[in-house]
């Protein structure tokens, strides 16, 4: 299931030779937030996952999967009622991936992944 233009809306996107940068808007009325959690909204991390490949596939033009994650921590909350925007940035070298993504000026993933294409 797509996240993009449902649960997110990209706002910019720019690539480069190494990778690509983002900023997104969540939609804060979005329905995952009724079960992730009713009292007190919080993004999913899979979610924030789902982001930075969706728009890895868009950057590179086929379906990717993350082949092995070797280190990933949610350094912080997305509150969508708090704040609904986030950036992403992502570097790319070979077949290893670098995102790191922010909320609300602070640092809320650091990503290391090995990717590949999806047959």
């Amino acid at each position: 299931m797509r996240l993009e233009n449902d649960f997110y809306t990209c706002t910019r996107f720019e690539g480069r030779e190494d990778g690509f940068s983002l900023e997104l808007r969540l939609n804060p009325e979005h329905a995952i937030f009724r079960g992730h959690f009713p009292e007190k909204a919080v993004v999913p991390g899979v979610c924030t996952l789902s982001i930075v490949r969706e728009q890895l596939e868009r950057f590179l033009g086929c379906r990717m999967r993350f082949a092995s994650i070797k280190e990933c921590k949610f350094t912080g909350a997305v509150l969508p009622d708090e704040c609904c925007e986030m950036a992403v940035e992502v570097t790319l070298e070979g077949d290893s991936l670098r995102a790191e993504a922010c909320s609300g000026g602070n640092k809320v993933l650091k990503l290391k992944a090995s990717i590949e294409r999806e047959n």
